[in-house]
């Protein structure tokens, strides 16, 4: 049997998504992305383009559309590894070219791409301020030093963070009180275990593996192994095992802390 070396070799972590959650119309999948294509930089570079480079709007109207599909093209491509088989794409892409090529691939584009979305929101948020401070203040700030100011507070936040995660025993935990709700923390998670919700709630299964048990053992040491000791001791009958993984009725839950105690891999927790 060939076995692969921890070290040099990133483990998937991730199944392929049950066939009975594979429920999304093409329409949905077309709202969601018509939204991630409105945004602002869709709208302010071809504006700036027009008003600033005297460039012809038919022409800035094409060229954003043109850019909006190649866009749709590559994302809705690279979500094929992902929706059929569990796989970022970045995984794959590693498994077919190498750990090396594929940061001279892959690497390059994050980096430019965070680079633009950089920029437009630096542009965009100073010209907001500008014109609050011009309109309400009748104070005017020179466009230059605004921005610089708001690229300086965008890349501390950026590098810094909020400091509102943390890894404990194994496990990613947002620390509620400084989270902003911003979502790079779900983009930037390789496995995307991480979720954005409401509130949160008061008991958690820190995991969404649909793995057995020996097989969440070989790459987690605090994953959901489906053992059902929680359904045994819970009292109210608000854990079922589904999947090989732990699920709770939050209509049913008290918050006993029952389950908690009983986990062998400490993977359900009891929020304060």
């Amino acid at each position: 049997m060939a076995t692969v070396k921890k070290a040099n070799f990133e483990q998937y972590g991730l199944e392929a998504v049950p066939s009975s959650l594979k429920s999304s119309s093409w329409k949905e999948y077309a709202i969601i992305s018509f939204a991630f294509s409105v945004n602002a930089g869709n709208f302010l570079i071809p504006a700036l383009a027009v008003t600033q480079g005297n460039l012809p709007w038919l022409a800035a109207f094409i060229a954003v559309w043109i850019g909006a599909n190649l866009a749709f093209i590559g994302a809705a491509a690279l979500s094929i590894p992902g929706a059929l088989y569990g796989l970022p794409s970045q995984y794959i892409l590693r498994s077919f070219v190498g750990s090396w090529l594929a940061s001279k691939i892959a690497s390059p584009i994050r980096v430019f791409t965070s680079l633009y979305w950089f920029s437009v929101q630096t542009i965009g948020g100073t010209y907001i301020l500008q014109a609050v401070f011009s309109h309400y203040l009748d104070i005017h700030v020179h466009f230059a030093l605004l921005a610089s100011l708001t690229a300086s507070i965008m890349a501390y936040l950026a590098l810094v963070g909020y400091d509102a995660v943390k890894i404990i025993d194994g496990i990613a935990i947002i620390d509620e009180t400084k989270c902003v709700a911003c979502g790079m923390c779900i983009v930037e998670c390789p496995r995307n275990i991480i979720e954005l919700e409401v509130v949160r709630k008061k008991v958690e299964v820190m995991c969404n593996s649909n793995a057995k048990g020996k097989d969440v053992k070989s790459v987690c040491e605090v994953g959901c192994i489906g053992c059902r000791l929680c359904t045994k001791v819970c009292p109210t009958g608000a854990i079922t095992v589904e999947n090989n993984l732990a699920k709770i009725d939050y209509e049913k839950c008290t918050s006993c802390g029952l389950c908690v105690e009983k986990c062998p891999t400490k993977v359900i927790k009891l929020n304060s």
